[in-house]
């Protein structure tokens, strides 16, 4: 009986522990990079989305409301654009002329930014009554963080779409 317990095994043993232990970290420390690019792409993914989404509202207000609406996008900070029936209303300034604003979507953040806009000071985006055209007005806003980067591009047809300029996202065409 006591020859028996001597050879037979009731746990792991110290090395086969720190063996376990060890792949266990080596897993982790391959993985965390992937995931957290993963959850960047994510976040810029989602802040695009609501970009969009803005916009169609946009979009959507001047159909409904058939008067112009007009969208002002400002690079200062971490961005902002504005919805406005005003041709002059700036979102960093003024946000009392505001119909819907950036800030209350939470469209750019620190984890994703307005890095480009061919919308500038004196050229806002305009929607136009009854057919939501943006005829003139198309342009190209390009949100991201450092090399996850998501361009948002509206054609003279009011058309809004999105494509990955550099990296793979998935879910989003590349340009």
């Amino acid at each position: 009986m006591l020859k028996n317990r001597l050879f037979t095994s009731t746990g792991a043993g110290l090395l086969e522990l720190l063996i376990v232990m060890a792949l266990i970290i080596l897993l982790i420390f391959t993985a965390l990079p992937r995931y957290s690019n993963w959850h960047l792409q994510n976040k810029v993914k989602q802040q695009a989305n609501q970009l969009v989404l803005l916009l169609r509202h946009a979009q959507m207000l001047a159909v409904t409301q058939a008067s112009p609406v007009f969208v002002q996008f400002s690079m200062a900070g971490h961005g902002c654009a504005i919805v406005s029936y005003l041709p002059d209303c700036s979102c960093i300034r003024d946000t009392a002329c505001a119909v819907y604003s950036s800030r209350e979507r939470g469209v750019f953040s620190a984890n994703s930014s307005l890095m480009f806009s061919s919308y500038g000071v004196a050229k806002a985006l305009v929607f136009q009554p009854l057919h939501a055209l943006s005829m003139g007005h198309a342009g190209t806003l390009l949100i991201g963080h450092g090399a996850v980067q998501i361009k948002v591009i509206i054609n003279n047809l009011g058309r809004i779409r999105l494509c990955a300029p550099a990296e793979h996202i998935n879910g989003i065409a590349s340009c």
